[in-house]
Order: C-alpha cells, then structure tokens, then sequence
C-alpha cells in the first residue's frame, strides 16, 4: 500500500514508560511509587537461614526460623483488618435477620393476623369486579367455521 502524503496514515504515540490501566493524577504527574517497608533484623535473619538446607541448620537456628514464621502466621490470622470485615459481615447479617425475625413475629400475633386477613380481604374485593368484567367480555362458545 502506498501513502500519497503524510496525513494519509494514523499513528499513535504513548507515553513512554505508562502502563496499562495506570492514569495520571490532574497535575499530569505518574503516581508515587509507595516507600519500601524496611524489614527488620529478625525478618532478615530468618529469610538468610531459609536459604540454606535444614540438614546444615544447628536446632536454636531451626527454633529460631519456626518462631518466626508462627509468629507471622499468627498475626495474619488475627490482622485487625480482616477482623472487622468479618465483623461488619457478621452486624449486617445480623440486621437482616433481625428483621425477617420481627416481621415472622408481626405476621404470628394476633394485630399481625388481622392485618393480613385485611388486606386479603381489600385485594379480594379490588381484583373480583375486574376478574368477573373481563371474564364477561370472553366469548365462551367454540367459533364458528365456514
């Protein structure tokens, strides 16, 4: 395919280095990368003992990289993030089922009773004049063929 001239083809250009899916913020600035969490001394320790094979490790080296890694375990089992979520999960499904509860417990007394008897009683009388006045308009014979 030949071009005639230069506006004869589309071309786009990206920002270099932008990824997929990533906007930049209103000051057309790519966001901030979040600061490296500094590890601490024990963290390190354990992850150099982890490199090497269990069969070359003395037995306060092995205590030390279980304790470590219980102790990490435990605290993300128990993260207070987590927790609340779990929580907020738990009240809203409480809240639901308090309500369906209170309206099983309305329906059951006798106010309840006599409410629904009620409105069973109005959508009766609402629905019967046009049920029987569109029933009337139906031809109830078979038609006739020629």
């Amino acid at each position: 395919m030949q071009f005639e001239s230069k506006d004869d083809f589309m071309a786009h250009f990206g920002v270099k280095g932008m990824k997929w899916g990533v906007r930049k913020d209103s000051s057309g600035s790519a966001p901030a990368a979040k600061p490296a969490a500094k590890s601490s001394e024990d963290h390190k320790k354990v992850a150099e003992l982890r490199t090497k094979p269990t069969h070359s490790l003395s037995n306060a080296q092995l205590k030390t990289i279980n304790e470590r890694l219980q102790l990490e375990s435990t605290y993300a089992r128990l993260d207070p993030g987590k927790v609340t979520s779990g929580r907020t999960k738990a009240e809203q499904l409480l809240k639901t089922v308090g309500v369906a509860g209170s309206l099983i417990s309305i329906g059951s007394s006798p106010a309840g009773k006599a409410a629904i008897e009620l409105g069973k009683l109005i959508i009766d009388n609402t629905l019967k004049p046009s049920v029987t006045t569109v029933g009337a308009s139906v031809p109830t014979g078979s038609p006739k063929r020629r």
